[in-house]
């Protein structure tokens, strides 16, 4: 049975939690130059504030999510996290793009509930030092489909004419962990940079300072 909620009441909530949004969004993007603490306050703050309203509407499940999330930004405040990590400020700003569409469904509809709450398994399972996550798409395309495999003829001779090169090129490649370390790290400030500017544009705030 659906719930009834009255319409302006929903109207407000939508606004309210758009802004708080809007707040969150804000502090990842200046968490390269705010420090941390500040940050995660803005953070927790948004989530209390967000997490009040919803329960305030009825709306028990987003009210629970959101309780896991703020209990989780806690932790990570008391332990001294720095939110600018690449792979950690990548999920707090999945966080925001998930909570903004699950507010837009429950106002068309309120008993809208998500299919998963993976983005919040994500924050809870962070630890520091994690790896921006590859496209699984990307390494699933290198795969092999099953039954693949070229007859043994044919095998024989692409590697009778392969240049002498070419041979052994199945080798392991050996990179130092330092470089390693390095690459991933600038992957993730790519990643995330990718991720404002396209938020920028969509929301015409290419001025921002970030």
């Amino acid at each position: 049975m659906a719930k009834q909620i009255n319409a302006l009441m929903l109207e407000a909530f939508q606004e309210d939690a758009l802004e708080i949004l809007k707040e969150w969004e804000s502090a990842c993007v200046r968490a390269n130059t705010t420090p941390p603490k500040e940050t995660f306050q803005y953070l927790k703050r948004c989530a209390h504030n967000l997490k009040g309203n919803a329960g305030l509407i009825g709306f028990e499940q987003l009210k629970d999510a959101i309780h896991r999330l703020e209990s989780r930004l806690i932790s990570l405040d008391d332990a001294g996290i720095d939110p600018q990590e690449p792979s950690l400020r990548l999920i707090l700003f999945e966080i925001e793009k998930f909570l903004r569409s699950w507010i837009q469904n429950l106002v068309r509809d309120a008993d809208f509930a998500p299919k998963d709450l993976n983005v919040l398994a994500k924050v809870e399972a962070w630890v520091p030092g994690a790896a921006v996550a590859a496209d699984p798409a990307a390494a699933n395309s290198s795969a092999k489909p099953e039954g693949s495999e070229p007859a043994a003829e044919a095998n024989e001779s692409a590697t009778s004419n392969a240049p002498e090169a070419f041979i052994g090129a199945t080798d392991a490649l050996r990179i130092p962990s330092q470089k390693l370390d390095a690459l991933i790290q600038q992957v993730g400030e790519l990643t995330l940079a990718q991720a404002i500017v396209t938020r920028a544009r969509y929301e015409d705030k290419l001025d921002s300072p970030s």
